[in-house]
């Protein structure tokens, strides 16, 4: 883990630490549909991803996205190569698919605010079909699409799916980050779940949660009338292709906005989390307030700031997409 030089604002003393751990049990309580359904970036910016990935592709590697988009399917419905990147979100709250349910922590690794916090990446859980963590689930889908069997991932197919949304995953800074509850009682939460458990005062959003501000970043407006964040409701990833006007005007967006040289498209998963988990505990900390308590507000500045890291974060994870399909479909 990166070494915490920063002040400790997370900390408290034990008597804090047991009133904190009763505010956040209560507001467990409040924000159980938050934390069950908002854990990835929202579905254009996985889509976004796709699209700067899939521009970026060699033939071999696109004629494989193209195939495996083909084979997916969510009651029945068929993907393209752009929307496939929503899939893996699609089936964690879709009932009666062979797939529902598969597959929920793969999307997001815990690593701490401090570094006395457990290292997940030094000593990852197993991966099961529910269990686990994007790390690792990346380096098994890299396997099976490298010919390699694995009980978890049927096929090839599947193995690309997942890979084209969790590498989008892998660069959104509250996947990589959470805040670890000190003295919390046995039964609950350990963690704020990369913030879903941080409610956002003024974010209007189905789910206004520290979480849910970092995923719709991109697609939110500020409101100085109401000084708020408003964040529209999502489009139907279905209804979306490659030249959906949409897509098309927020990739060239996120574009124009930045320049990628080729060194950052370097490293390995593990270089990634670290990188992303850096930007996550920036998230927190720079939000000038305790973040521990019930309710935080955000400004238009720290807005403002996301929105440009999330630029080049969906940016960066479409590039590194495109070059990890490009090297294991030469």
């Amino acid at each position: 883990m990166y070494a915490d030089s920063r002040p400790d604002i997370g900390q408290a003393t034990v008597d804090g630490g047991i009133g904190r751990a009763m505010r956040r049990c209560a507001l467990t309580l409040c924000l159980m549909i938050p934390v069950v359904s908002a854990q990835a970036w929202n579905g254009l910016e996985h889509m976004m991803t796709a699209k700067i990935a899939y521009d970026r592709l060699n033939p071999h590697a696109k004629q494989k996205v193209d195939w495996a988009s083909e084979q997916i399917t969510l009651l029945g419905k068929h993907y393209n190569s752009i929307n496939m990147a929503t899939w893996a979100d699609g089936i964690k709250h879709t009932k009666g698919d062979p797939f529902s349910a598969h597959y929920n922590n793969w999307h997001f690794i815990d690593m701490g605010l401090k570094d006395t916090d457990p290292d997940p990446l030094a000593n990852p859980q197993p991966l099961t079909v529910k269990n686990g963590d994007i790390v690792t689930a990346l380096k098994h889908c890299e396997a099976v699409m490298s010919g390699q069997s694995d009980p978890l991932i049927p096929n090839e197919a599947v193995a690309i799916a997942l890979m084209w949304h969790l590498m989008g995953d892998l660069h959104q800074p509250l996947h990589c980050t959470t805040d670890y509850y000190p003295n919390q009682p046995s039964g609950q939460h350990k963690t704020d779940i990369g913030g879903n458990n941080v409610a956002v005062s003024n974010f209007v959003d189905p789910y206004p949660n520290f979480h849910s501000l970092w995923d719709g970043a991109l697609e939110g407006a500020w409101d100085d009338k109401g000084n708020r964040f408003v964040v529209p409701d999502e489009a139907d990833p279905f209804t979306i292709t490659a030249t959906s006007p949409l897509l098309v005007d927020k990739v060239n967006e996120v574009v124009s906005a930045n320049t990628i040289p080729p060194a950052d498209l370097g490293g390995d998963y593990v270089a990634w989390a670290r990188e992303t988990h850096a930007l996550g505990v920036t998230a927190y900390e720079s939000l000038g307030q305790d973040y521990t308590q019930n309710k935080i507000t955000v400004s238009a500045a720290y807005v403002s700031n996301a929105q440009a890291i999330a630029r080049r974060q969906v940016l960066l994870g479409g590039m590194r997409l495109a070059a990890v399909l490009n090297r294991l479909y030469p």
